[in-house]
This record gives structure tokens, sequence and C-alpha cells, in this order.
């Protein structure tokens, strides 16, 4: 057998590979990741959030399925806190996060064929001064 044949053989096999792999990948969103896109604050207070302060949160999704929104959950203290539902545009869906009082809070996201991915538990501190000056809307936060 020529090499030829063995290069066409070997390349239609490859393609069927390919064709069996593409049809196995599933046909729903699943939520990927969750976290706070919005910086927290500065200095001593780095990795704390402010209360009053409105934070981004994102979730990105694979493979979207328009059919399927994004549900965020705040919790703290084992309690619910906020719950919104976001369609997703392109492979993310956002919302904004205004945490109301100091504690820790963690944000998950879920479509209904997913499991739900959730942040590290977020730190509020007890005081923040919105800083409209900061270009990025960012609070000082005092811890």
């Amino acid at each position: 057998m020529g090499k030829t044949r063995r290069s066409i053989r070997l390349a239609g096999a490859t393609a069927a590979i390919a064709g069996a792999s593409a049809m196995a990948a599933p046909a729903s969103a699943d939520v990927t990741g969750v976290e706070v896109t919005t910086p927290s604050g500065y200095g001593s207070s780095e990795g704390v959030y402010g209360p009053g302060c409105e934070y981004t949160v994102e979730a990105t999704v694979n493979n979207q399925n328009l059919g399927e929104k994004v549900t965020f959950t705040v919790t703290s203290g084992g309690a619910t806190v906020e719950t919104e539902d976001v369609t997703p545009t392109g492979n993310s869906a956002k919302f904004t996060w205004t945490p109301d009082g100091p504690g820790s809070y963690v944000i998950t996201a879920k479509q209904p064929s997913s499991a739900a991915k959730s942040t590290d538990p977020l730190t509020v501190g007890t005081f923040a001064i919105s800083n409209e000056n900061l270009s990025d809307g960012t609070c000082i936060v005092i811890y």
C-alpha cells in the first residue's frame, strides 16, 4: 500500500474520531467559574469589600444554552440574602452585588443543567467610603 492511501486512511480516521468527540460534547451550558471582578479594598483592607459598595460578579459559562439563565445566590451565615437570575451574554453572566453589612459572604452561580460554582468566602468590612474620584468606582474600605 502506498503512502498516499495510508495518509488518506489516517486522515479519515482522525476526522471520524474528531467528529465523535464533537458529538459527545455537552449540549447544555455549564457554569465554569464565578468571581467578583471589581477590585476589593487596598492596602491593609486588600481582599475586604465595603458595605454599601457595588461590585460586579461574573459567572463564566461554556457552550451557552440560550434557554438557561444563571442564578446567582448570595449567602451569609448560612442564610440566603439575595438571589438574582441573569441571562448570559456570550460566555458570561453578570450581576451587581451590594453587600448590606459586615460579615462573610459566599456567592454561588448555577444553571439548571450544571453543578454550582461558588466564590471563596468574601469578607465585608465594617465601613466604606465611596470615592467617586477613583476611575473604577472603588470604595475605600475600613476593616
